[in-house]
Parts: structure tokens; sequence; C-alpha cells
């Protein structure tokens, strides 16, 4: 993996966010990889030496690691903090694999505590998969190093949070800082589950056999049919049904003043679009793009535009 810097950035910001990736190996596993989709894991050994990333695109991992390391320095209450933890498993699989992950956080109260640098968007959607996973396998490498755990957590930080919407908006966030608990899986139910994804990871490395990312996994988004008022970027609101939208476009026409009408957004797999590296080797990504592009060509997308209320 090769990093660039188009924008000439100071070197002080390329060395602090380059050199932290590693190419999969087929003995081990982190927890991180473990939880990423098999395809993109396996793409990303197979063109690792290909892969190019602007060290600009990487400063949201440079806020991370710099929150991460000023809690860990702060971290003199007695709990464990930053804890570098490694399992063998074996058991049916064909070889033994060693997971390894490095835990934020665990309390003597057995709290499992995950920092999270993330935005209010993320935050707002719920109890992400990927989070819920990833906590309870370190719940799992905790395990098996003697520890109970009883509870697991993230604390957000929302990057974004912003005071006014936070007093405008009755689902947004109070705070910029948030804690939520996330469900703690029985421990037979977190073994199957680490042993069947390091079943798909070897596969996918090994064979080139894996399943399709899901919906899920590339951070997918429906359709949706946005209400704009001229000259703002932003929605006032966003509708999954083209009527509703029409409907508050023409109240929203009738009591404010301005111009409103209606945009369609087609849906698009958020990850595979802005944020992975292997995007342009993957031959999923690659059929969607072409089909995206044929049904444009077609006119079988529905374009939306301005409403006519004036």
């Amino acid at each position: 993996m090769k990093h660039i810097n188009p924008q000439n950035l100071p070197e002080p910001f390329v060395k602090a966010v380059s050199g932290r990736d590693r190419k999969p190996k087929t003995d081990s596993i982190s927890v991180t990889e473990l939880i990423k989709p098999p395809q993109m894991r396996a793409l990303e050994r197979e063109h690792w030496d290909e892969i190019e990333v602007d060290v600009a695109t990487e400063v949201y991992a440079l806020l991370g690691t710099s929150v991460h390391s000023i809690l860990e320095k702060a971290g003199d209450d007695g709990a464990l903090s930053e804890e570098r933890l490694r399992v063998t498993v074996n058991g049916d699989l064909n070889m033994d694999i060693v997971l390894g992950g490095m835990v934020d956080r665990l309390d003597e109260d057995g709290t499992i505590t995950d920092w999270k640098v993330t935005s209010v968007y993320s935050f707002i959607l719920g109890d992400k998969q990927e989070w819920i996973e990833q906590l309870n396998c370190y719940a799992a490498l905790y395990r098996s190093h003697g520890f109970d755990i009883n509870k697991i957590q993230i604390i957000a930080i929302l990057r974004d949070w912003t005071k006014r919407r936070a007093k405008a908006e009755e689902d947004y966030p109070d705070y910029p800082v948030m804690v939520k608990e996330l469900p703690l899986w029985p421990k037979d139910k977190t073994a199957e589950f680490i042993k069947t994804r390091i079943r798909l990871h070897q596969d996918a490395l090994e064979s080139g056999t894996y399943p399709k990312c899901t919906d899920q996994e590339r951070w997918a988004r429906d359709h949706k049919w946005a209400v704009m008022k001229k000259g703002n970027k932003r929605a006032k609101k966003l509708f999954t049904d083209e009527e509703e939208a029409d409907i508050y476009c023409q109240s929203l026409q009738s009591t404010k003043a301005g111009t409103f009408y209606v945009e369609y957004r087609p849906a698009e797999a958020i990850r595979c679009k802005d944020y992975c590296h292997v995007a342009p080797w993957c031959g999923q990504w690659k059929k969607e793009q072409e089909e995206s592009n044929r049904e444009d060509q077609q006119g079988e997308v529905p374009q939306g535009g301005p409403a006519n209320l004036e």
C-alpha cells in the first residue's frame, strides 16, 4: 500500500498517517480485520502493492488515534487501558489462527469501553452492527485470559456535532460526547461468530472464494427524495416515498418564503464509493456501476426536479 501526497502536505502529517496499515496474513487476523468483509480483505492482499491512498483522506483516522493517545495517558484510575490481547482459535478449523485486538479500556466491574470518534449520522443510526461485533470479540479475548465481562459500551465523540442543531432537532444528540451500551452476546454465540468469520476469511485468502459484500457491509443507503430550498445545499427533509415528499414540499411552499423543490437521490453504497481502497478491482462494484450507467442512459432512473409551485 502506497501513501501519496498530491497536496504536498507537511512531512509530519504524512508520517503520522502512513505506515499504520498491514498486509493481511493467512496465520493471524485482528478483530478489526475479522469484522471487515472477506471480499475486501482478500482483494487488499491481492492488490496490496497497487493500492494508493491519499494522505489527506486519512485525517479522521489521525483524529481517532490522537484521541486514543490522550485518553490512554489519562487512564490512571486502576482500569486496564490499550491492552493488546491474542488468542489461538482452532476447533474444527483447518489450521490454528491467532486472533488479536487492542481494547481501549476494561474497568474493574467488567465493563469494556471503546472510544469512537465518529459522525453524528453514524451515531444516530442506532447500534452499528460492526461496533457490536467488535466489542463482543474483545469480550471473548478478555474471557480467554480469565476475565469476567459484564457490559460493553462505546463512548462516541461526535466530530461534527453542533449546539444549534442539538437545540433545534428532536432526534439530534444532546451532547458532543455520548455513551451507548451495546448488547453483550452469550459466550457460545461469540465463539461461533468468530469461527464462522475466520472460515470466510481463510477461504477468501486461500481459494479466492468469498461472498459478495452485503448491503450492511457496504453502508448502503436506499434511494430517497429530498425536499430542497432553492439556494441551499442541504435538504430540508428526506423521504423514501416520492408522494410524501411532494406533499411536504407543497406545504413549505404555502407557509414559508422561498422556492422549494423535490430532488431524487439514487441509492448508493457509501463504503464502496468513498471508503474502500480496493473498489477499482472489485467485480461487484464494477458490475453495479455498469448497471447504474446503463439505467441512466436508458432514462429508467427517476430524475425528480423543481416542483411547479410558483
